[in-house]
């Protein structure tokens, strides 16, 4: 018996196929057609007249109808090798079929499953082998080098012991199916003797043959997805395992490659990962794209959008200019283009470039931003910002007010001009020179768009109150005439019976305005800014008075356990401002106060809404207090001067005895604890506004420029971020 034969599941008579005109034949005429072949034995298969074969080819399962006289036998061969014809081929000595080399096939007959193969030997006969399994398990096998009937002889001898039974070899082994001859015969389908794949030592070798494999599989999936009625359907990917190497096969590009490549540099944007980061992703995870296309795409993106948005870097400072000649002649640099007008320490992008781009988005659609004859309503603003620890920057940016709140989001914040450094009047003044004149000419003559339509543009200016002061020229919020809309003296910022209107101040402005274009009327405070302030003048009103007698405020009472510091903190706690903490002094003397840890905008809001103040400042005065805090929101516009007049008036609440020296109304805080920020909240808070590396030969300003290109690429472009596919677990 030979050890290569391994037996695949049996035939059953329920796969025999008909061949009548009705798609399948009855069962129990199948049935009776297998009981004749089991029953009698003396049926003469050699005699089987070949003119009269019917074939089903449904390769590699092949059904045949064989005649003999008026009776008709079926037989299915399930081919397991279909072999070729070599070069010396031999063939039957009777009918003169062509015998094949490397052929295997099972068939059913006198209830075995019968595997019958064929084989030429090294002095080019031919090997024919029979091979079954009894109903013991016990597996047997015949072999001849005679012919194929000797086989069939030899094979009957041991399955019956009578003499008068014949079996056709050429029948056995189904070596006159012209459907398998066409096929070895024809060229496409001869197997070349290839080397193991494991073998071949190139990878262009090995890519060629993963190409001839991937072709083949390409073509034979077609009629599969035929035979199963699958419409419109192609092979897409395949993933091999070869010797534990994941191999991906490509068919075909199911997204369209630019657009996918920008999907996920929108998402490495959007999420800020960084060069380093993709390419590590990409190794955990092969399938994904590899980042050197990613950084060409991004090359790609950023050269569209800067001859739409222009980007030009300038020097804060002179000494920057060697910044060009160090960078230029770095021997051991990246081979990268060098444009010297964008070496610098900032960057400035084009507003009108900006606009321009931005125009199509917000006039086209079913609900557009802007209409025919609307007028352009651009906020101005800027801050700064630290940056890591030692590092500051400074962004003036712009945003279209038509976008209503749209512009709280980051996104539709759009940064004209950014450079390292601190708010100060002389790096504003070199900053604002790169935009100024584009800003004249929008104020002056509008904008002109590509469909040659004209735009008018209207200013807005607003900002926190230090960086305000700088750009408009006037005093700090500490000086005699410190307001940004009118000539109110320090002294007489608590006055609530005098009126004060938005006009310039003169007694104030040292220095020349930044933006000349813009009066006083277009010059708006931020409300964020402003409450956040008086926020801060309030807490600390509170604390002070607390902390009148230092050594108290951190001492535990007899009949208490915990001092008012601990009581302060636990609060905090309990109302959500996890980050609150007090701070001891450095020194700790008798008039050494605690400070305390700095607080964000959404903390701030918690206090004035939660903590309890009253708990701590006995009597109607803590009431009092607690309530201020209550009513610093305003959240009705239409009485804001009103409500606002009567908190400074509350606030700054004096003292009343009576003539017998009884305390008719007990105050609350004195008239020079009024804040610039109350008092321009009180006069002109009614128009208040609320709102909020790769190593290449750029400045990181113009880094962040090109940055915020891209955001405006993906934007105008409507690029998705979003891909699905659906994902089944085959399990074979």
């Amino acid at each position: 018996m030979s050890s290569q034969i391994s037996f695949v599941s049996p035939l059953t008579p329920n796969n025999f196929i008909s061949l009548d005109n009705s798609p399948t034949s009855p069962p129990k005429k199948i049935k009776k057609i297998v009981k004749k072949q089991t029953n009698n034995n003396t049926i003469n298969v050699k005699d089987f007249n070949s003119s009269k074969l019917e074939i089903n080819d449904n390769f590699p399962k092949i059904n045949a109808i064989r005649y003999q006289g008026n009776r008709k036998h079926q037989f299915q061969y399930n081919i397991l090798k279909l072999g070729n014809y070599p070069s010396n081929v031999r063939r039957t000595q009777r009918s003169g079929h062509k015998i094949p080399n490397g052929y295997q096939v099972q068939v059913l007959i006198y209830e075995r499953n019968v595997i019958c193969s064929t084989n030429y030997e090294f002095n080019g006969k031919v090997k024919f082998q029979v091979t079954w399994e009894e109903n013991n398990e016990k597996k047997y096998s015949i072999n001849s080098l005679k012919s194929s009937s000797d086989a069939a002889k030899l094979f009957l001898k041991k399955i019956s012991s009578k003499n008068n039974t014949n079996l056709s070899g050429v029948v056995l082994f189904g070596l006159d199916l012209e459907c398998l001859e066409l096929r070895r015969e024809d060229k496409e389908n001869i197997p070349p003797k290839r080397k193991l794949f494991s073998n071949l030592k190139s990878g262009s070798q090995k890519n060629k043959r993963l190409k001839e494999l991937a072709s083949k599989i390409n073509s034979n999936s077609k009629d599969l997805f035929t035979s199963y009625n699958f419409s419109d359907t192609s092979l897409d990917c395949l993933k091999l395992n070869i010797q534990g190497q994941f191999i991906n096969l490509k068919f075909s590009n199911s997204y369209n490659e630019s657009t996918y490549f920008d999907s996920i540099l929108c998402a490495c944007d959007e999420t800020l990962i960084s060069r380093d980061g993709y390419r590590k992703l990409a190794a955990v995870q092969p399938s994904m794209k590899r980042e050197y296309l990613i950084a060409a795409r991004k090359k790609e993106i950023n050269n569209i959008m800067e001859n739409k948005i222009p980007i030009k870097n300038f020097n804060i400072n002179p000494t920057n200019e060697l910044l060009v000649e160090n960078i230029c002649s770095d021997e051991n640099s990246e081979e990268v283009f060098i444009n010297k007008a964008q070496i610098g320490n900032g960057a400035t992008r084009s507003l009108i470039g900006l606009l321009i781009t931005l125009l199509p988005d917000l006039t086209e659609g079913d609900n557009p931003i802007l209409h025919k004859d609307d007028v352009i309503k651009i906020k101005l603003g800027g801050d700064g910002r630290q940056v890591g620890r030692y590092n500051h920057h400074v962004m003036l940016t712009a945003c279209i007010l038509n976008e209503k709140n749209k512009v709280l989001s980051p996104k539709h914040q759009y940064c004209i001009c950014l450079y390292p450094g601190i708010e100060k009047y002389e790096s504003l003044t070199i900053a604002h020179q790169q935009i100024i004149e584009e800003l004249i000419i929008l104020h002056n003559e509008g904008l002109k768009d590509n469909n040659n339509v004209y735009w008018k543009v209207e200013f807005w200016f607003t900002a926190d109150w230090k960086y305000m002061a700088l750009i408009l020229g006037i005093n700090g919020p500490t000086s005699n005439y410190f307001c940004l809309w009118c000539e109110c003296h320090k002294n007489e910022r608590w006055n609530i019976d005098k009126n004060w209107s938005n006009a310039e101040n003169t007694k104030g402005k040292i220095r020349a305005n930044l933006l000349p274009f813009l009066t006083s009327k277009y010059c708006v405070p931020d409300e964020l800014h402003l409450m956040l302030r008086i926020v801060d003048v309030l807490l600390d009103l509170f604390f002070m008075e607390l902390m009148r007698d230092p050594s108290a405020f951190d001492k535990i009472l007899p009949c208490e356990t915990m001092s008012i510091r601990e009581k302060i903190e636990l609060k905090m706690q309990e109302i959500g401002v996890t980050s609150f903490k007090f701070i001891p002094p450095e020194k700790k003397t008798k008039y050494s106060k605690w400070s305390w840890c700095t607080l964000m905008g959404p903390a701030k809001l918690k206090i004035i809404e939660k903590f309890p103040l009253s708990t701590f400042i006995n009597g109607q005065r803590g009431k009092d207090i607690e309530k201020l805090c209550e009513n610093l929101t305003i959240e009705d516009i239409t009485q804001f001067s009103y409500d606002v007049r009567k908190w400074v008036q509350e606030f700054a609440r004096p003292l009343k005895k009576t003539v017998n020296g009884q305390i008719e109304q007990e105050g609350l805080y004195q008239r020079t604890d009024v804040t610039p920020y109350m008092h321009v909240r009180l006069f002109f808070g009614g128009t208040t506004m609320g709102g909020g590396t790769e190593k290449e030969k750029q400045s990181a300003a113009y880094q962040i420029s090109s940055f915020e290109n891209r955001q405006i690429y993906f934007r105008i472009n409507k690029t998705s971020t979003m891909y699905s596919e659906k994902a089944l677990m085959i399990k074979c």
